[in-house]
């Protein structure tokens, strides 16, 4: 995308029966933010987590480290595994919590509620 940077990791099983791949998550960064903040992927290794750290190359601001995460559907070919992926999430958690400023986003395919259809 003309004017922006991507920072993002592709998912490493390829499902049989994709036809574009199988998804991954990422960043894309304003290349005008880039002028003034150095972008370095801190973590990639669990699939669908992916942690960046954004440095101010001035110094004047915080550093901000930024996670995005994608929690597959449980009745989807990727799904089944919340529990280990939100557990290795506290422990980045835990792990970059002294970098300073954080930020988690993403798609975490939350249902709540208790509604009941009539």
């Amino acid at each position: 995308m003309k004017g922006y940077q991507w920072y993002g990791r592709n998912r490493r099983c390829v499902s049989r029966k994709a036809v574009r791949g199988s998804g991954g998550v990422g960043f894309l960064i304003k290349e005008t933010c880039l002028r003034q903040y150095e972008v370095e992927i801190l973590d990639d290794e669990v699939e669908d987590v992916l942690w960046i750290r954004m440095q101010d190359r001035s110094g004047v601001n915080d550093d901000l480290t930024v996670a995005v995460c994608y929690l597959p559907p449980e009745a989807s070919s990727h799904g089944g595994g919340v529990e280990s992926m939100l557990l290795s999430l506290v422990e980045q958690v835990e792990k970059y919590i002294s970098t300073g400023r954080m930020v988690i986003c993403g798609d975490f395919n939350g249902r709540c509620g208790g509604l009941l259809e009539t």
